[in-house]
């Protein structure tokens, strides 16, 4: 058993010795990625991009938009509609029955019940 554990010990003293230096290079990889891209967005924006080069967005497709879903809108616009009416017509009745409740029931709003 001792030597079981004397060997488990190696191999973390040896992983750990390792590990260090491997996080040191994927570090400057991924630090050079970076550069590179920032080093290429400064360019971007140094031309007709402007700010919108530090976006993430390549600058065609800020020059070709996505298609419209036109259907999508149209039923998205009336359904809107349609719930606004309905919250007007409700609204309407609501006041209608308070005209009704404080002016005698005859709904003209004049009172004195005609």
């Amino acid at each position: 058993m001792s030597s079981s554990s004397s060997r488990k010990r190696r191999i973390e003293e040896v992983m750990a010795s390792v590990k260090p230096e491997t996080d040191l290079q994927e570090d400057d990889a991924v630090a050079r990625i970076i550069a590179k891209e920032a080093a290429r967005r400064r360019e971007r924006a140094g031309g007709t991009a402007g700010v919108a080069a530090y976006l993430g967005a390549e600058p065609s497709s800020a020059t070709n938009p996505a298609p419209v879903n036109k259907t999508f809108l149209r039923n998205v616009i009336g359904s809107v509609t349609g719930h606004n009416r309905r919250n007007q017509e409700e609204q309407c009745w609501r006041q209608k029955r308070l005209d009704t409740r404080f002016t005698g029931g005859d709904g003209d709003g004049e009172g004195g019940g005609g």
